[in-house]
């Protein structure tokens, strides 16, 4: 859909939490978590025109029309050179683009250049500006130890909606889990009040742990257990993204989570 959603302005009282809808981030461009013809069958069955669907590189017309029509478009990236290309390549080929994300992180591994590191508020306004060339909105995704902390209330007041990583708190039990969301959340509310607050999460979240071989140990979680972490803090945010991993069948895990969570849907046509 060419138009931005419509996000809640702020999180509901407490009394409301298990009642209130949030929109739900999925991404579809992780090679380890591409879903096949039946699971984008499912997910027409529960999305909504409030969901966005995240995307690296732009998918061809082919896949907009099996994937994408269900809900929000959303190209994410590390860089802003890469960001502008995706976003490009989304409107070339005339596929309707409502959000750009921005994932600026600080770490060796990254791939947000030097000069974007060096000054991420001055990356931040240059990512607004370019979302506003394009007439869409901009989502912003720092990393959660050192960026969020030191820049938090800055790149907030710059962002139309903002992602808090969470997975690394995700293992924690609901209390400290709630508790650290808490803290992240009132940084960024303390630079822009209303925007919404989209919590990243996992299927898989990491253990703390490295394997040399295969980098950060993670651990599966099942649906039951993702559920009792939104119910801990569906009250302090206003959307959930994820993370998706097959293996451990993360995927089924999410699908599951997902019945757990929302109603069927009207069946949409085609």
């Amino acid at each position: 859909m060419a138009a931005a959603a419509v996000l809640s302005s702020g999180p509901a009282c407490a009394q409301d939490t298990h009642a209130r809808p949030f929109l739900l981030g999925i991404p579809l461009y992780f090679a380890d978590s591409r879903m096949e013809a039946d699971d984008i069958a499912f997910l027409r069955r529960f999305l909504t025109d409030r969901d966005i669907l995240f995307f690296r590189g732009a998918p061809s017309r082919n896949l907009y029309a099996r994937h994408v029509r269900i809900a929000n478009t959303a190209v994410i990236r590390q860089s802003l050179s890469d960001l502008r290309r995706d976003a490009n390549a989304m409107l070339q080929a005339a596929i309707p683009l409502d959000y750009l994300c921005y994932n600026p992180e600080v770490w060796p591994t990254s791939h947000t250049p030097p000069e974007e590191k060096a000054d991420l508020v001055a990356a931040t306004r240059r990512a607004r500006a370019l979302s506003r060339q394009l007439n869409v909105k901009l989502i912003v995704v720092p990393d959660t130890k050192h960026t969020l902390p030191l820049h938090g209330k800055a790149l907030a007041a710059l962002a139309d909606a903002f992602g808090i990583q969470l997975q690394a708190f995700q293992l924690d039990y609901p209390e400290p889990f709630r508790e650290k969301t808490r803290q992240l959340v009132r940084i960024v509310r303390s630079g822009n009040p209303s925007v919404p607050i989209i919590a990243q999460l996992s299927t898989n979240p990491p253990t703390g742990l490295w394997d040399g071989k295969t980098g950060k140990v993670l651990r599966p979680m099942s649906p039951e257990e993702i559920k009792r972490r939104v119910d801990a803090i569906r009250d302090l945010v206003d959307g959930f993204g994820f993370l998706l991993f097959k293996g451990d069948d993360g995927v089924s895990r999410f699908r599951n989570f997902i019945e757990l969570e929302r109603s069927e849907r009207t069946p949409r046509p085609g």
